[in-house]
This record gives structure tokens, sequence and C-alpha cells, in this order.
């Protein structure tokens, strides 16, 4: 089956926490997004070193570096998310992963066509450094960015068009933003999916909940994705925090959401 990995800072404060739940939970990775309240892009060359070690030295490999990059105001300075982007190549370098998690901009709701051009000029300015970098931008679906619905996914990949690019999968995202995951929004975007993100969403509330437990319509998605012999990693993202608004939660909570999908599988 597939590389399991997850958000282990969402139940874990420090590194060492993080690597023991994974362990624990039976993981073959981890995604690198925060430790000790600090996000990875910033950490000192020295700390991404150690964080190789001990990974290594756990067996669990770094299955992404998980930056916010892109998660801002599409007016935000571009030179800003240049140098994150630069810093979190640095990291993937060190780590050895060839993933760096990306976002295509925080636009007005109703507003996302409208920027859809712009999302594709300043992304691809970012996809251009990553192939000078030999690394793979991750694009996220997310609420209230350009690339929230399916068809702006698709059309941010194929206007960029590099296999530097490629788009994680986020079931609940889509259920949040109210489209169906398996039968609406994977066939459209199964020829760019590399990455798969672990959790639920209940339509109606928009509350976060366990793989299976919500409308994300996951053993449909599970069934498509094997069809299609998909080869990508699944990284368990609970959210399960603040009654199912995200947020951090405690790590027997964490490992409920491994077991689920587990279950599914």
């Amino acid at each position: 089956m597939w590389p399991l990995s997850g958000f282990t800072d969402e139940a874990a404060w420090s590194l060492t926490q993080q690597i023991a739940l994974a362990r624990d939970a039976g993981l073959d990775g981890i995604e690198l997004r925060r430790a000790g309240g600090r996000p990875v892009v910033r950490w000192s060359r020295a700390a991404v070193l150690r964080a190789r070690a001990a990974l290594a030295d756990a067996g669990l490999q770094a299955s992404c570096v998980a930056t916010g990059i892109g998660k801002v105001g599409l007016g935000q300075p571009q030179r800003a998310r240049v140098a994150e982007l630069d810093r979190a190549i640095r990291v993937a370098h060190a780590v050895g992963t060839p993933y760096v998690r990306v976002f295509s901009f925080r636009v007005p709701a109703g507003s996302e066509n409208r920027h859809l051009t712009q999302a594709v000029d300043r992304l691809g300015e970012l996809v251009r450094r990553a192939e000078q970098a030999d690394v793979v931008l991750l694009h996220e679906n997310e609420k209230g960015i350009v690339g929230s619905s399916p068809e702006r996914c698709a059309s941010l990949a194929a206007g960029i068009d590099s296999p530097h690019l490629r788009l994680i999968l986020d079931p609940a995202n889509f259920v949040q933003c109210g489209y169906r995951p398996a039968s609406e929004a994977y066939p459209a975007l199964a020829r760019w999916v590399s990455y798969l993100h672990v959790k639920d969403a209940v339509a109606a509330t928009g509350r976060v909940v366990r793989a299976g437990e919500g409308d994300a319509e996951w053993p449909a998605l599970l069934a498509a994705l094997r069809a299609d012999s998909f080869v990508g990693t699944a990284s368990v993202e609970p959210h399960l925090g603040l009654g199912g608004r995200g947020g951090p939660c405690r790590p027997r909570t964490w490992r409920s959401a491994v077991d689920a999908y587990r279950g599914l599988l």
C-alpha cells in the first residue's frame, strides 16, 4: 500500500515527540511543518541536520516540507514568497525529500476565476525556481484560495504544465468548498495528483472528522486511486482539535485518525 505519513505536529510539540508518535503509529514518515512552535523554514541549518539524523535513526522519511507558501493575499509582494521558497528548498535538500507544499493565494470570495491568470503567473514563477532546484511543488486545494475548486486546480496545473508542480488531493477541503471528492474532484485531477491528505468533513457543517465519518466519499476515492495504480504518499492531517475546526489534539485522538484510515483500507 501507499507510504503513510502524517502531520505529527498536530499532537506533539517537539520533534522528538513527533518522531515517537509516528513510530508508535507505524508511519513511514512525517510532514515537516513545525516543531517547538517554529516553522521548519525558520529552522537553523544545524536544527535541520539534527532533524535529518533523528529521522534516519528512527527509520522515518521526511515526506514533505509543509510550508504555507501562497497562503497569503495575491497582492502580497512576491519576493517574500521567493525567499521563503528558497529556504524551503534548502530544507528539502537537507532532509532528502523532493516535495514542498504550497498554495495558490488568497483572494476575496467569488473572485477566484477573475484572479486565475494572475495566480498561474505567480505560482508559475515559483515552479520555475523549483525546476532549477530539482524539487517538486505540491499544491494543496484549500478554502479561500484560487485553487479551491477542481476546475481551478486543473487550470493551475495545466496552465503551468510542469512536472515540478503536482497536486495534493485534500478530500475534506473539497467537501468544505462544496465539491464531491471521488465523483467530482478526483476524475478532473487524477493526472496531476501525487499526494493525498487523509481527513474528512461533514458537508452540512464543515466540521472535520476522521476519514470515512464524513462526506468525502472515502471508499469510492480509495477504489479509484487503486484502479489508477496511484503511487503517491497518503498523509494523515486529522484537524480534529477545537471540535473539528482544526488545531491541536491529543495523541490518542491523533492516532484514532490513523486507525480510521487503516480501517478503510
